[in-house]
């Protein structure tokens, strides 16, 4: 497995990709990055998945752009979910962002295990 750290936009949102022969996950995409978009598209041949750790709008912002690209699945915890679609709850607002609402294809409860190709994650709420 290959991990990398990215460190993006102004307030440097911590961005992780994870690829592995049959796997590719982006987690917490940020906003607007060439370096999200050319990870997937290097790994165009894998299963895809975007996580987010939490619905702030500096870890959310690129999440529905690299689905509609890619055709990545976005996958969030259950108490979080609905925040993607209200940028009071994404803090959005706070900060003058035009974020677009969008919702998550999975959400994930505590505890919950599930894979992506062939990496297994195990959700705990915090």
């Amino acid at each position: 497995m290959e991990i990398k750290c990215l460190c993006l936009g102004s307030i440097g949102t911590n961005c992780y990709l994870l690829s592995t022969n049959k796997s590719a996950v982006v987690i917490d995409p940020g906003f607007h990055s060439d370096k999200t978009a050319n990870f997937f598209e290097s790994n165009c041949d894998k299963e895809k998945m975007i996580l987010l750790t939490h619905a702030h709008f500096d870890h959310i912002g690129d999440a529905e752009r690299l689905r509609n690209l890619y055709g990545a699945k976005i996958g969030i915890g259950v108490y979080d979910s609905d925040a993607l679609a209200d940028t009071h709850k994404n803090l959005a607002y706070l900060f003058g962002v035009d974020l677009k609402p969008f919702s998550a294809d999975v959400t994930f409860g505590d505890l919950e295990e599930f894979m992506v190709g062939d990496l297994n994650f195990k959700v705990f709420h915090t």
